[in-house]
This record gives structure tokens, C-alpha cells and sequence, in this order.
């Protein structure tokens, strides 16, 4: 699975006539994988899980990678907000930093 950085993660969705999902979004997001609902009570059932998750035992379940998605959330000059779909918690990246990319429209 390819990785951008968050200018490029720009294009890439652009380019498809889409854009990056808000940070709220991918939480949500999360938060329905893991519940069916967007409260968030989790259930230990994640989005993004590796090949060998024994949860899974038929393989891959979900979207890959263990890396974060970029959200168009603004983090400060140069940062913007990245979230984990594989187990939920949202970090501040660099733009420079490589990450996973789902584009929304």
C-alpha cells in the first residue's frame, strides 16, 4: 500500500475529483468499525489489521497498513491531524511525514 506525504495526499485525492476526510470523519469512521455506531464504545474490531491478526484468521480484514491516515485537519503551520485506524488514537505529523491516504467526496 502506498504512502504520501500530506501534499501530495492532496493531489492524489484532487485528481480523483475527491478530498481527505476531517479528522472527526476518520473518528467516526473508527468508531462505527469498532461498534456500529459513531460513539465509539469499542469492540476490539479494527478497520486496519496486518495478515497474521488472530482475529482475522482468513487474512487481511479492512483497509492495510499500520501507519496513520492524513485528515485535511489543520495542526499548525506545516502539521496537520493523522489517525490510526487500527486501534484509534489521533496524532499531530509533520506535512513531510509519509502516510496512508483514504480520499472522501
Amino acid at each position: 500500500m502506498v504512502r504520501y506525504d500530506y501534499h501530495d495526499a492532496l493531489i492524489h485525492c484532487t485528481k480523483r475529483d475527491m478530498r481527505l476526510p476531517t479528522v472527526d470523519e476518520l473518528r467516526a469512521l473508527f468508531a462505527f468499525a469498532n461498534t456500529g455506531s459513531d460513539t465509539g464504545d469499542a469492540n476490539q474490531v479494527a478497520i486496519v489489521a496486518p495478515k497474521n491478526d488472530a482475529r482475522y484468521s482468513d487474512g487481511l480484514y479492512g483497509w492495510g497498513g499500520g501507519s496513520p491516515y492524513w485528515s485535511r485537519t489543520f495542526a499548525g503551520k506545516g502539521f496537520h491531524k493523522a489517525v490510526n485506524l487500527g486501534n484509534g488514537p489521533v496524532s499531530t505529523i509533520h506535512d513531510s511525514h509519509q502516510n496512508y491516504v483514504s480520499c472522501i467526496r
